[in-house]
């Protein structure tokens, strides 16, 4: 998160996170975490573990949820496509594609980055920060857009446990994932691969 970081701390009252493939690591969940402790709000959408098509990175990512719902950042995962052929943020495939960044309805970060150690680290991948709060209202109307009960489910805690509602029913397991879909999640969080993603 080397590039989104300062955005991050020059934030004042709020920022958005869109990424398919998120593993924050302990830095930036720390940081994203820091962020609500200090008065801002944080959002962030990413792929459920059934619209990821990266059982592995989901994995990594799986491991930092916790800490970011008890942190107080507003997490949702996107449901597969079923029914809408396609979404705003994607192809027709029932994933999540864009990657973006907004904070304050000000400033926004788009590209090809990825919020995870391969982006960061070996990858390289590009993206543009523009400062034009009608281009950042969008992304937020996106947002809005894309975690309402329709798209996305929201992430909580009950008794310490993740649930995942959409308002009409809850989850206590990554919703409508296979058994081996679990597995390969679990077995990456376990071994703390997405180090090597």
């Amino acid at each position: 998160g080397l590039a989104l970081e300062p955005m991050l701390r020059e934030a004042r009252r709020e920022v958005i996170i869109v990424s398919p493939y998120f593993v924050p690591g302990k830095e930036i969940t720390r940081e994203l975490v820091a962020a609500v402790a200090s008065g801002k709000r944080v959002r962030v959408l990413t792929n459920s573990l059934v619209a990821n098509d990266v059982a592995a990175v989901h994995g990594g990512y799986s491991r930092y949820r916790r800490k970011l719902v008890k942190g107080g950042v507003e997490l949702w995962e996107l449901k597969p496509a079923g029914s809408q052929n396609s979404s705003l943020f994607g192809s027709s495939g029932a994933s999540l594609h864009t990657k973006a960044f907004a904070a304050d309805g000000e400033s926004l970060f788009v590209g090809s980055y990825n919020l995870d150690p391969r982006s960061t680290w070996l990858n390289c991948e590009q993206g543009v920060r523009v400062d034009d709060p009608v281009l950042a209202e969008q992304i937020e109307k996106l947002f809005v857009l894309h975690t309402d009960r329709k798209h996305a489910w929201r992430l909580s805690l009950e008794g310490g446990q993740l649930r995942w509602s959409d308002g009409d029913q809850t989850y206590k397991n990554d919703p409508l994932a296979t058994r081996w879909q679990r597995f390969q999640a679990w077995i990456t969080r376990v071994l703390h691969l997405d180090a090597q993603l």
